[in-house]
């Protein structure tokens, strides 16, 4: 509390992201935090029409969505699917190339 009693830093801010952040940190981080934050949710925004699109070419090759954004103990799985006795697990990067997408895919990812 300061000199007059206030709880300071008592108010928080959602910062789009799932983090609470002082109000006195966010006005000083300026348009370089809002920027991030925008880029946070356009990140976020593409990545679910990623997922749809990889659920679109799937169905369109024969297979039966399962399951998307799957959360087990583990971690999250963007799609489940099966076709015909095979089960897929499949993971959904979106980047500008297949080489990007596949060195942005983490050893423990691989391992799940």
């Amino acid at each position: 509390m300061d000199k007059s009693g206030n709880m300071v830093g008592k108010m928080l801010t959602q910062n789009g992201l799932g983090y609470k952040i002082p109000n006195k940190v966010a006005a000083k981080q300026g348009p370089a935090f809002l920027q991030k934050q925008r880029n946070g949710s356009v990140a976020y925004t593409q990545g679910v029409a990623a997922e749809q699109q990889a659920c679109n070419w799937l169905e369109q090759d024969g297979w039966t969505v399962l399951l998307r954004r799957a959360r087990t103990h583990r971690g999250e799985i963007d799609i489940v699917a099966s076709k015909a006795v095979v089960l897929c697990f499949v993971e959904v990067k979106k980047r500008r190339s297949i080489e990007e997408a596949l060195v942005s895919l983490q050893p423990a990812q691989q391992r799940r």
